[in-house]
């Protein structure tokens, strides 16, 4: 298991977040165990289907983010808070109803779970909600069927909600009146683009560990 997350890891490069999935008691390998190995080879999130087992691991003493995949009971319930775990909203309706930072997922043609609304209702309803976005997601249907053009039409779907997604944040920041509230309290909010945020991450990946610790 550490041998395989670290060929993942340097397949796609330090940019990238590898986020191993530990459902069903890490498919009978032991959750527990499973989820300290990969903590201690550097993973900072993992992915469990529903709230009992994001708690279980809690209990277990992991520390890294956990995502809720498919168990998403926003309402009603503050497992989410009391035990730091981030849920998947599966449709526009339920974003009302998050508290907590969460993902959403984009029903992009696999047919199951997921928003299949346009880019902008999803972008509207994004902002009405009280919780901030914190990930999209989506489902390829059959990505080791490398006949079928379905992954490629499923990525081009995916790539207009992103867009969208991107387009809105850009024309946030840059308004005029968001401009004025910056200066007023004396921040700066940039837009940053997956490339510089992949230099970001290299670059402090690559810092020394004292300076590491001494800003934490």
């Amino acid at each position: 298991i550490r041998s395989n997350y670290r060929a993942v890891h340097d397949l796609v490069g330090a940019g990238v977040t590898v986020m191993p999935v530990v459902k069903a008691d890490a498919y009978r390998h032991g959750a527990a165990e499973v989820s300290r190995a990969l903590e201690a080879e550097g993973a900072k999130w993992l992915a469990v289907s529903n709230v009992e087992e994001g708690i279980a691991l809690r209990q277990e003493g992991i520390r890294a983010s956990i995502l809720v995949m498919a168990d998403f009971p926003l309402e009603g319930t503050t497992a989410f808070e009391e035990f730091q775990l981030t849920p998947v909203v599966q449709s526009l309706e339920d974003i009302r109803h998050a508290r907590v930072p969460y993902h959403l997922k984009i029903d992009s043609g696999m047919g199951r779970l997921g928003s299949r609304e346009t880019p902008q209702q999803i972008v509207d309803a994004i902002r009405a909600g009280a919780a901030p976005l914190q990930g999209i997601m989506t489902h390829f249907a059959s990505s080791a069927n490398y006949i079928s053009r379905q992954t490629e039409e499923q990525e081009a779907r995916f790539g207009q909600v992103l867009a969208a997604l991107r387009g809105a944040f850009a024309g946030t920041v840059g308004d005029a009146l968001f401009v004025a509230a910056e200066r007023k309290l004396g921040i700066r909010v940039d837009s940053l683009g997956g490339e510089e945020v992949a230099r970001i991450v290299r670059h402090t990946i690559d810092a020394p560990p004292d300076l590491i610790q001494s800003l934490k």
